[in-house]
């Protein structure tokens, strides 16, 4: 949108200003719709081949081709593909975008025709520092916001670490004190158990206490 204002004053023309809006169109409408669908993926992808792969190179052409500050904006393209996507497919989208945009560039140096040039130094200027200025302030509010939320994430899970620490130091406290509270009656009743097993038994008892202890030593080990 900020690009549409300012090309009407650069002297953009007509079809530069017409897909800067519709790349603001289609980029609220793909904001708006992984918002709630939750297919981030898919919409990173829409992304990049409708406004990075499709519009970029049209304003490019329209708007003054390597003489302009669309260069900025390949740089957006790629840095910004690189962020959204992940794997084998972020490689080899970005490497798609950049033989685009060389491919585009040696196009604008063969057939100058082709591209609609700005009429003056001043409007040629005025574009290459909107273009900068604008890519590093897109740039530089997304790698803030990134890495606010890398360290709010390492802190959540700093924190988290130190409470499973201090919750196992607890569990290791709690199974050596109930092992020594267990030890302590059961030495009692297995020594116990011995003496009554060496006194006259009939059959029955034996087999009791030889259970008792057997049991016992069971709970001990």
């Amino acid at each position: 949108i900020m690009m549409s204002v300012l090309g009407v004053f650069t002297n953009a023309g007509f079809w530069n200003i017409l897909v800067n809006l519709i790349a603001a169109a289609l980029a609220f409408c793909l904001l708006y719709y992984s918002c709630k669908s939750g297919k981030y993926q898919q919409c990173y992808m829409l992304t990049t081949i409708i406004i990075f792969l499709v519009c970029f190179p049209v304003m490019f052409f329209s708007a003054g081709g390597y003489h302009s500050g669309m260069p900025s904006f390949f740089v957006f393209a790629v840095l910004f593909t690189v962020f959204m996507l992940e794997g084998k497919k972020m490689i080899v989208t970005a490497v798609i975008e950049m033989l685009v945009y060389i491919g585009i560039c040696l196009t604008a140096y063969a057939y100058p025709q082709s591209v609609r040039f700005f009429q003056t130094e001043q409007e040629f200027l005025t574009d290459v520092i909107i273009g900068f200025s604008s890519v590093s302030l897109a740039l530089g509010v997304t790698l803030y916001i990134h890495f606010s939320m890398y360290n709010k994430q390492q802190r959540e899970l700093e924190a988290a670490r130190v409470e499973a620490l201090r919750l196992s130091k607890a569990k290791s406290n709690f199974l050596a004190n109930m092992s020594h509270e267990i030890r302590t009656p059961l030495g009692a009743v297995m020594g116990l158990t011995d003496l009554v097993l060496k006194t006259d038994l009939d059959d029955r008892q034996f087999q009791y206490l030889s259970k008792i202890k057997s049991s016992s030593q069971a709970l001990l080990a």
